[in-house]
């Protein structure tokens, strides 16, 4: 059975991919504020503005979502860092 490769973890990679998703984060927020904003008004017909502001409140309402679950990776990503680096300062004592 063939060696299993080294695992590594770089504490600096995981803070950088949770500023890249805080990032993508705050962007899908300011989409979403604007498709919550969406004026269907200029439709002009009473059944295609509601049907415009259904679509609109049912992307705003996913854009939340995923919103969400960006964040909640984010401080996932964020904590691993500060494990790791913990981890990783504890062994280098250990060795010194």
């Amino acid at each position: 059975m063939p060696d299993a490769a080294p695992f590594t973890v770089s504490p600096d990679s995981l803070a950088t991919l949770a500023g890249k998703i805080s990032s993508l984060a705050g962007e899908l927020n300011s989409v979403m504020s604007t498709v919550g904003n969406g004026d269907a008004a200029a439709a002009g017909d009473a059944g295609l503005e509601q049907t415009i502001r259904d679509y609109l409140n049912c992307w705003s309402s996913g854009l939340g979502g995923l919103c969400g679950l960006l964040d909640q990776f984010q401080q996932a990503l964020t904590s691993a860092a500060v494990g790791y680096s913990g981890t990783d300062g504890a062994a280098n004592k250990g060795f010194s």
